[in-house]
């Protein structure tokens, strides 16, 4: 090979690594635009979910709000929220049975519409005496304000 045949295969070279980089950018952006569109349909899409003017996302959905059961504990007053992609689960927890409940660890899990688990949180509740009432607590670091439903066990 000589010194012109070097050249050119040089070249050749350069501009089919020039267009390899471009196809990679171009690919690299199109994509970064397809998940800026799944996240905004995401958002747009949550069924369940209505923003306050502080940017908190409040669950709307009837079947979560429904009241939950465990033995002789009850469930209700439930209220689902997601600020900052954390998701807080309160509720309002009443012993209608004659003896003391709680004082043990549960178990949320959280479902969407089909069912399926969107993420279970083990939550401590506390004492709760016969005919008393307490307020249960529970936070997740992740956003699951579009939630359908949730269950509580042991």
């Amino acid at each position: 090979m000589n010194k012109s045949e070097g050249k050119q295969a040089f070249i050749m070279i350069s501009i089919m690594v020039v267009v390899v980089l471009i196809l990679l950018i171009v690919k690299a952006v199109q994509g970064s635009e397809e998940n800026e569109k799944i996240e905004e349909n995401g958002i747009q899409n949550e069924t369940y979910v209505e923003k306050q003017e502080d940017g908190t996302k409040l669950n709307t959905s009837d079947k979560l709000k429904e009241t939950k059961t465990l033995g002789y504990l009850e469930f209700s007053n439930i209220r689902l929220t997601s600020k900052n992609g954390e998701s807080y689960l309160t509720a309002t927890v009443k012993n209608v049975g004659t003896s003391i409940e709680g004082d043990d660890f549960i178990t949320i899990t959280i479902l969407d519409e089909s069912g399926k688990i969107l993420t279970t949180v083990d939550a401590y509740l506390g004492t709760v005496t016969a005919g008393a009432e307490i307020t249960l607590s529970s936070k997740t670091s992740s956003d699951f304000a579009n939630a359908y439903d949730f269950t509580v066990s042991r």
